[in-house]
C-alpha cells in the first residue's frame, strides 16, 4: 500500500513539474489535455480552461463556405454532399440541395454510397438500389444487392442487412425458431435477457422475465448441478 501511495505522489509531482507531454502536431492545454492543432483558435473552446482560444489572431477572409460555428472554411463542393465537414453540421443543414444521392426520405448520402450493397437511406432500399446494376452473384444475393457466400445462408448469423439469409430456415432439434421466420437460435439463448431474433420473439412470454440476473444465474447453476 505504501508503495502505491509513493508511486501516486511521484506521478503527481512529475505531472506538476513537466506538465502534459503532447505529441507533435498537438496543442497542450493548460488543463493537461491535448488537442489537434486544427482545433486551436476555431472559436470553439475544446480545452476545459479555454486556453485553446486565448490570444487568437483574426482569421483570414473565407472565400469558400464558412461554417456557422468556428472559423472553418470548406470547398463549396463539400456542401450538401452527405458528409458533415463542419463540426456543427451547418454544411448539411435541412433544406439544402443534395449534391450526393438524395433519398426519398430526405436523407442525403455521399454519391459513392449509391449501389454499394447496403441500405444507407434506411428505407429498405426502395430507391437507393432501384436503378443499380450488380454483377452476377454466384452465392446468395441480399435484397440490397449485396452478394454473400452460399454457406453463409441459414448459418445462424444475419449477413444481409435485413436478415434475408436467415429467413425460413429449418431449425434443428434443440433450437428456437424466430416467429418472423428469420433464423434459429439455441434454446439456451432464449429468455436470456438479450433480443437476438429480429422481432424479439426469443424474449417474449418468458417465465423468468421478472427474475433478477442473480436469480437467473443461480437457477442456471442449480439446474446444471441437477443434470450432473
Amino acid at each position: 500500500m505504501k508503495f502505491l501511495l509513493k508511486f501516486f505522489a511521484l506521478g503527481c509531482l512529475f505531472s506538476t513539474v513537466w506538465g502534459t507531454s503532447c505529441r507533435e502536431g498537438e496543442f497542450d492545454c493548460k488543463d493537461e489535455n491535448c488537442l489537434p492543432l486544427d482545433s486551436v483558435c476555431d472559436r470553439i473552446k475544446d480545452c476545459h480552461d479555454g486556453s485553446d482560444e486565448i490570444n487568437c489572431q483574426p482569421p483570414p477572409p473565407c472565400d469558400k463556405f464558412k461554417c456557422d460555428k468556428g472559423y472553418k472554411c470548406i470547398p463549396y463542393k463539400s456542401v450538401c454532399d452527405g458528409w458533415h465537414d463542419c463540426y456543427d453540421g451547418s454544411d448539411e443543414s435541412p433544406g439544402c440541395e443534395c449534391l450526393g444521392f438524395s433519398c426519398k426520405n430526405g436523407t442525403c448520402i455521399p454519391k459513392e454510397w449509391e449501389c454499394n450493397g447496403y441500405d444507407d437511406c434506411r428505407n429498405k432500399g426502395d430507391d437507393e438500389h432501384q436503378n443499380c446494376e450488380y454483377p452476377p452473384c454466384e452465392g446468395f444475393q441480399c435484397g440490397t444487392g449485396l452478394c454473400i457466400q452460399s454457406d453463409w445462408v441459414c448459418d445462424g448469423y444475419y449477413d444481409c442487412q435485413y436478415g434475408e439469409d436467415e429467413r425460413n430456415c429449418g431449425c434443428n432439434e434443440g433450437e428456437f425458431f424466430c416467429h418472423d421466420g428469420f433464423g434459429c437460435l439455441s434454446e439456451k439463448r432464449v429468455c436470456d435477457g438479450f433480443r437476438e431474433c429480429l422481432d424479439g420473439s426469443d424474449e417474449t412470454d418468458c417465465q423468468l422475465v421478472d427474475m433478477t440476473i442473480v436469480e437467473k444465474a443461480k437457477l442456471s447453476i442449480d439446474s446444471t448441478m441437477t443434470r450432473n
